[in-house]
Order: structure tokens, then C-alpha cells, then sequence
């Protein structure tokens, strides 16, 4: 028995990025804490002002076969000098603010905000919406704007999702990735300069998950945007988030700043792309019908009459026959407007002496559109 080693202590360290850990109990009048075991028994010390060992992470201790009382250390939260949790912690770096509209306005203030901005237009950018449908407008909506798109959601081969990631490699460029909750955790591209939540996400955990997809890695370049568009609806999803990111004391992010001008002119545009996209939508359900009825009588045997086919807007009603003039016409003002700069100040026929400076300094701040131009192919 002498010649035995002496027993080893051993330190087990486990890492996670994406498991939420269970807040400690609250404490009695007395003082005490009125909970001391998890669901899986794990107790922690006494005095410790830690997270409770808890759920997922119990589980990987139990399986593990773990000994001893665990220790866990929190860094997703801020602490006060008494040891008690003020707020989660995002990165430093992270520069969270918002723009209040209205659900119908939310397209222009996303556009305004990507074309229009030092932050929005600092590099690559990602927009997250909660629903698949809800990706593929957006996307289309900014495509129509000018803007370099891709989407990224669950209903897409693998391979067109790692093609998406690419996408967004380059700093330089002004790429923009749409897409759901899907790309929110585990991507890691540092060259990722803004996050836009077009639709509020349901839960405080995913805004942070999106949000971390900017403002990657250490030091200075680890810097980023967020900005949350939030209609009246969501107001209430909004106040809970800001309050557990701020503390309870929070009035909200800081605002956005677009200029109104600019946020003016890219409300133009974005209706035009609306109207154009509300078209086009008519269309793809009429060529999806008709798709599905050719399909079916070819598995029948039958022979398709085309007066059975729908014709979409162009065969419709004079309602239906108005619109199509109108989506017409709206491409062809979009694509006029997009040729031309947006100002911060429309200039009249004549200007006053006193506003001469300011004017001067305002027609300096000129957006041109970067419109995405498709290369042609000899063929």
C-alpha cells in the first residue's frame, strides 16, 4: 500500500458558447436560498453567487461522471461588486440601436440604413427574419434596390447555403445576407460589419445570438452594428429585450440616426419595389397553378386545355390589368430613380446667405446607389 502513487486531481474545464444557464434562486427573508438542487441533483457551494449547474450542462456532468461540486462561471452576464447579476454582457465593441416605423415603412428604414450610413455601409451585412416567406420578400426587395443579395433559410440545399456564407467573406464589399434564425448561431465570418433584425426575434436569447454574428474577435477591428426595427407590435418584445441587455432601468438603444432627406428618398424606392413585388407574387402563384395542373393531367393521360390555365394579371380583370400597368410602370421609375444620387438637401431656386454654409456642407454628403449590375456573357 505504501508504494502506491499518490492520487491525481484532475480539472475538467468545459467551454460553451450557446447553452443558457439557469439564474440562482431567489433568496427567503432570511436570507437563505430557497433551491439548492438542479434537476439532475447537482448542488453548488454555499455563499456562491454563481449560476446553478443546471439543464443542459448537468446533464454533460451526470453522463460525465463528474465529481465533486461544480463550479460555473457566467460570463454572459455583468457583475455588480456584491456578485449579483446586472445585465448580460455583449461585446464591447457592439453597438446596439433602433429605428421605430411602422411594419410598412420597414423596408425603406432597412434600405436606408445599409445604403445611407457610415455604420449600415461599413461592410458585409446580415438581416434576419423570422419566417421563411418573410426572407425571400425581403431579399427580393433589396435586389430591387440595388443592393448585392442572398438569402439563407432552412427550405435551401447545403450547398447553396455554404455558397450564401461565401458570400459575405469579403470586407470590402457591401454584400447582404437575408435570412431566418438559422445562420444566428455558429457562424463565424469577423469581416460581418452589420446585423439589421428586421422582424424582433422572440426571445432575448436569440437577439444576442443574431447580434453576435458582428463584432467578432479581439481588439480594435472587433467592432459592429445592430439595429433592431421595431413596429408598434413589437414594442413589447422590444422593452424586454433592451431592459435584460441595459438593466431594468434601460429607456431603449440609441437611435439610429438616418437622415430624414435620404430616409425619404429610399421610402420612394422601396414602395416602387413593393408594388413591383406584389406583381410578381401574383405571377409565381398563376405559372405555380398552372405548373401543378399541366403535371397532373400528364399523370392522367389527359390533354390540357389552356383555356383551363390561368393567365395571371395580363389575362385577369381591369383591375387586375391596371395593376400589371402600374408594377410596369413602377420598374421603370425605380430603375430611373436608382441612376440617380440621394441628396440630404433638395436645392430650390434660390438659397439664402445664411443657410449657404450648411448647404455647401450638406452637398458634400452625396449617396450614390451602388446598384449590382449582372456582367454580360458572349456567347
Amino acid at each position: 500500500v505504501a508504494d502506491l502513487p499518490p492520487p491525481v486531481r484532475r480539472q475538467t474545464l468545459v467551454y460553451s458558447a450557446t447553452m443558457t444557464l439557469v439564474q440562482k434562486p431567489p433568496r427567503n427573508d432570511n436570507g437563505k436560498k430557497k433551491g439548492k438542487k438542479g434537476r439532475k441533483g447537482t448542488r453548488r457551494e454555499d455563499g456562491d453567487d454563481g449560476d446553478v449547474a443546471d439543464g443542459p450542462i448537468a446533464e454533460i456532468l451526470s453522463r460525465a461522471g463528474a465529481m465533486g461540486i461544480p463550479k460555473v462561471v457566467d460570463l454572459s452576464h455583468k457583475h455588480a461588486a456584491s456578485g449579483a447579476q446586472t445585465a448580460l454582457q455583449l461585446p464591447p465593441g457592439l453597438s446596439l440601436c433602433v429605428a421605430q416605423c411602422t411594419k410598412l415603412h420597414k423596408d425603406g428604414h432597412c434600405f436606408a440604413f445599409l445604403a445611407t450610413t457610415a455604420a449600415g455601409s461599413a461592410g458585409p451585412s446580415i438581416v434576419f427574419c423570422n419566417s421563411v416567406a418573410g426572407t425571400r420578400r425581403v431579399g427580393r426587395t433589396l435586389e430591387l434596390l440595388g443592393i448585392k443579395v442572398r438569402t439563407l433559410h432552412a427550405h435551401m440545399e447545403q450547398k447553396s447555403r455554404f455558397a450564401a456564407i461565401e458570400f459575405l467573406k469579403d470586407p470590402k464589399s457591401r454584400a447582404c445576407l437575408v435570412c431566418t434564425d438559422v445562420a444566428a448561431r455558429g457562424l463565424d465570418i469577423p469581416s460581418v460589419a452589420t446585423v439589421v433584425h428586421y422582424d424582433m426575434p422572440r426571445s432575448t436569447d436569440a437577439f444576442i445570438h443574431r447580434s453576435g454574428r458582428t463584432a467578432r474577435g479581439v481588439g480594435a477591428a472587433a467592432v459592429g452594428t445592430s439595429l433592431a426595427l421595431v413596429s408598434p407590435s413589437e414594442e413589447k418584445q422590444y422593452g424586454t429585450i433592451h431592459r435584460a441587455l441595459n438593466g431594468p432601468t434601460s429607456k431603449g438603444f440609441d437611435d439610429a440616426n438616418i437622415d430624414p432627406h435620404l430616409l425619404s428618398a429610399c421610402q420612394e424606392r422601396a414602395a416602387l419595389a413593393d408594388k413591383i413585388i406584389r406583381s410578381e407574387e401574383i405571377e409565381a402563384r398563376a405559372s405555380s397553378s398552372n405548373s401543378w395542373f399541366r403535371k397532373a393531367a400528364a399523370d392522367a393521360g389527359l390533354d390540357v386545355d389552356e383555356d383551363c390555365l390561368e393567365e395571371g394579371q395580363a389575362g385577369g380583370d381591369a383591375r387586375d390589368r391596371q395593376k400589371k400597368k402600374e408594377a410596369d410602370r413602377a420598374r421603370v421609375s425605380l430603375r430611373e430613380l436608382l441612376r440617380k444620387p440621394m441628396r440630404k438637401q433638395n436645392f430650390g431656386k434660390f438659397i439664402s446667405s445664411a443657410g449657404m454654409a450648411a448647404s455647401l456642407l450638406a452637398e458634400r454628403h452625396v449617396v450614390v446607389p451602388s446598384v449590382s449590375k449582372k456582367k454580360k456573357v458572349r456567347r
